[in-house]
C-alpha cells in the first residue's frame, strides 16, 4: 500500500510546490516528506483553517532526485530560477548544488534567498535538513492553486492541522483517496493563490531577508 502524506501549504506562491513546465516538483520546504516519500507514494497539500482547508494540489511521486541530480539534469534546467525575468521563471525551485571547495550546498538567487541574491541561511538550513536531501518529482499530478475544487467527502479525514505532516492513515482512507485522485483531470489547472512575481533587477547591494515561500 502506498503512503499518503498530507500537509498545510503555508503560502501557495508556485515555488513549493512548483507546478510549472508540465512537472510538479517539491524541492524546498517539507524536508521530512521529501526524505521519506518514495516512488508511488502520494502527497496532498491543502490551505489552512482560515482558507477552509481547500485543496491546492495532489501528486503521485513518479521520481526522486538528489539536489545535484536535479541541478545537473538537462530536463530540469528550465526550473532554475531567473529572478530578473519575473513570472514563473522567478519561481524556479532548482536552487541547490554542491560546492566541492566549500563542502556545502550553494543556494542560488531564488524565492528562498535574500532579495540581493545572497544566501538565506535560515531557509537553506531548513531545506537541506537531515542526512538525505531529495527532490520529489511528479508527472502524475493535479494542481489547482487558487482554483480549488469542491473538497471530497473524506477531505477532513486527511487534513493536517498546524505544522508538520500526517502519513498514518488506515488502508481504506488511502484507497478512497487514490480512487478520487485517479478520477481527477491532471496537470496544472489553475494559478497560484499569490500573484506571480514581477521582474526584479539583478542582485546588487545588501537586502533584507525574503519572506519564506
Amino acid at each position: 500500500m502506498a503512503t499518503l502524506f498530507s500537509y498545510t501549504v503555508d503560502s501557495d506562491t508556485g515555488f513549493a510546490p512548483n507546478p510549472f513546465h508540465g512537472v510538479c516538483t517539491l524541492a524546498c520546504c517539507k524536508p521530512v516528506i521529501r526524505r521519506k516519500a518514495k516512488k508511488g507514494d502520494y502527497v496532498i497539500g491543502h490551505a489552512g483553517k482560515g482558507d477552509g482547508y481547500r485543496i491546492i494540489y495532489a501528486m503521485k511521486v513518479t521520481d526522486k532526485k538528489t539536489f545535484n541530480q536535479y541541478w545537473n539534469d538537462e530536463n530540469f534546467r528550465i526550473k532554475r530560477p531567473d529572478m530578473s525575468a519575473g513570472g514563473k521563471k522567478a519561481l524556479g525551485d532548482n536552487i541547490y548544488h554542491w560546492d566541492d571547495g566549500l563542502q556545502e550546498y550553494r543556494q542560488e538567487h531564488s524565492c528562498h534567498s535574500n532579495p540581493d541574491g545572497t544566501e538565506n541561511l535560515k531557509n537553506k538550513r531548513h531545506d537541506t535538513k537531515g542526512d538525505d536531501y531529495w527532490v520529489l518529482i511528479s508527472t502524475n499530478f493535479v494542481y489547482w492553486g487558487r482554483q480549488s475544487p469542491k473538497a471530497p467527502g473524506f477531505h477532513m479525514d486527511i487534513v493536517k492541522h498546524g505544522p508538520g505532516h500526517r502519513c498514518r492513515f488506515d488502508s481504506k482512507t488511502v484507497e478512497t483517496f487514490i480512487k478520487w485522485f485517479d478520477r481527477q483531470k491532471k496537470g496544472r489547472l489553475g494559478m497560484p493563490t499569490t500573484p506571480l512575481p514581477d521582474p526584479m533587477p539583478k542582485p546588487a547591494g545588501a537586502g533584507k531577508q525574503r519572506k519564506k515561500c
